[in-house]
């Protein structure tokens, strides 16, 4: 029986370990969607405009108390500074001197030590798919719109390109992606539908690249 236990434990971790943390973008006649998705739970980060104003939210006592809330606080802050200021200023022999601040070389060395190694694996791990995306593009007169194609289309093409070398893009099965001409009304339009996702076992392996190249930074400054 606990055989059965210990089996069933290791396929629950190797499946937890190969769930994915997807990022959902979505734009369609304006409006911008943007999720995150782990298995069934999602969470909308863009939140729905309210439809109906709560005019209890705006009542002026409100307003008055928090009003006064602030003074209050800003007028025992500004207390607290003048008596500071009013104190003589003593050195202590035993007072330990201010840490000097890095300047911008350091704060760089510092950053790579600490994230270069995962800046550079991130990539390999980040899966971006593509289900839709159209662009109408539109413009003044007919030579106008031909020549702003051509150049959505370079663009586009570049971007998709450029991912591919640095990150996993593909295409889904089914999905869409193109750009045309509006000759007859001569409108912008855009619609995209685009996710990426990263799998939970490699976010765990840049968190222990980042404890080590972290363990390794504080070793090398007490030295």
């Amino acid at each position: 029986m606990g055989i059965y236990i210990a089996a069933a434990i290791v396929l629950l971790i190797i499946a937890l370990l190969f769930t994915r943390i997807r990022l959902l973008f979505q734009f369609s006649g304006g409006d911008v969607t943007v999720a995150v998705k782990i298995l069934f739970f999602r969470i909308d980060i863009t939140e729905k405009a309210e439809t109906e104003i709560n005019k209890r939210k705006y009542k002026i006592r409100r307003f008055r108390r928090r009003r006064d809330k602030v003074l209050k606080k800003y007028k025992i802050k500004t207390e607290n500074k003048k008596k500071k200021a009013e104190e003589p200023k003593e050195k202590n022999e035993g007072e330990t001197p201010k840490k000097k601040i890095k300047n911008p070389k350091q704060l760089i060395n510092t950053v790579r030590e600490l994230f270069g190694e995962m800046i550079k694996r991130f990539p390999c791990y980040l899966h971006i798919e593509f289900r839709k995306l159209i662009i109408g593009v539109g413009g003044k007169d007919a030579a106008d719109i031909a020549i702003k194609t051509g150049a959505v289309m370079q663009m586009v093409q570049y971007l998709i390109t450029s991912l591919e070398s640095l990150t996993n893009v593909r295409r889904v099965k089914g999905g869409q992606v193109c750009v045309y001409p509006v000759f007859v009304e001569g409108k912008w339009s855009a619609e995209a539908d685009i996710s990426a996702y990263i799998r939970i076992g490699n976010v765990l392996r840049l968190g222990i690249v980042f404890i080590k190249n972290y363990l390794k930074y504080k070793l090398k400054k007490k030295k």
